[in-house]
């Protein structure tokens, strides 16, 4: 590698969006830092993709943050950020109801889901270079939108197993990706956001009552982690070069 590799952060790169996203720049030509909690998830993508080098740290931790940003440029350009950490938790495989959701859980769930991907933002940004064709993608989701379903059991749409703290995390990193695109703009920095439906993932393979949610989806099969990868892909790319504050729905058209 040179010191002038196109340099890609893909936060939470060991999950199974993350990965995949990961697979696909680096198929691209960028040097990808899989940037996770776990060591050992870390190892086994990097092990699994050429052209990709682990970083292990919780982003909680602002020095933390700091040195993932200062690392990743060391290695090159920085030119790709994709925020794909994040947390869904379940209440054994179905929705936390919101009287249930306490002040910890709230706390929580921002902190890893929208404090998280702001902090790496604030750091990575300093350190991309303007008119340079960098490109911010964060990971939002279509309930930033739809907000999440009814009770546990409700048949009216959107049948949907993520809590209400889920999806107003997700709808904070959709107006921040809307906010962020208007400020760096003269930079030459785009920045733009890829919203799931409901993916195949690990994260949802626990998730109850998935018979019902295929069943409001018009494409007739959940999504795949590549599906949303392909797309975050595409943004990244010179193809994407109009493209900024936008929102991308990847979800077989529940959004429709």
């Amino acid at each position: 590698m040179t010191a002038e590799d196109r340099v890609a952060i893909i936060t939470g790169g060991a999950g199974s969006i993350g990965s995949a996203i990961v697979r696909e720049l680096a198929a691209a030509g960028y040097l990808v830092c899989v940037a996770d909690l776990s060591a050992e998830a870390c190892a086994r993508v990097v092990a699994e993709v050429p052209g990709s080098f682990a970083f292990v740290g919780d982003l909680a931790d602002p020095a933390t943050v700091e040195l993932l940003a200062s690392t990743a440029a060391e290695k090159g350009v920085l030119t790709v950020l994709v925020n794909s950490v994040g947390i869904s938790p379940k209440n054994n495989g179905n929705k936390f109801m919101f009287d249930d959701i306490d002040d910890a859980a709230w706390a929580q769930i921002f902190d890893v889901n929208f404090f998280g991907p702001v902090r790496v933002t604030r750091a990575v940004l300093r350190r991309m270079r303007d008119g340079d064709g960098a490109s911010i993608i964060n990971i939002s989701s279509i309930t930033a939108r739809t907000g999440t379903g009814g009770p546990v059991g409700a048949s009216f749409p959107p049948v949907l197993p993520s809590s209400s703290h889920y999806a107003t995390t997700k709808a904070g990193i959709a107006n921040l990706t809307r906010s962020l695109a208007r400020e760096v703009a003269p930079r030459g920095i785009r920045v733009n956001a890829v919203a799931p439906g409901f993916i195949a993932t690990a994260m949802t393979a626990s998730t109850a009552g998935t018979d019902v949610i295929h069943g409001q989806i018009p494409w007739g099969r959940p999504g795949t982690p590549e599906d949303v990868a392909a797309v975050v892909a595409f943004l990244a790319s010179p193809a994407a070069g109009y493209v900024t504050g936008t929102t991308i729905a990847v979800d077989g058209g529940m959004l429709s």
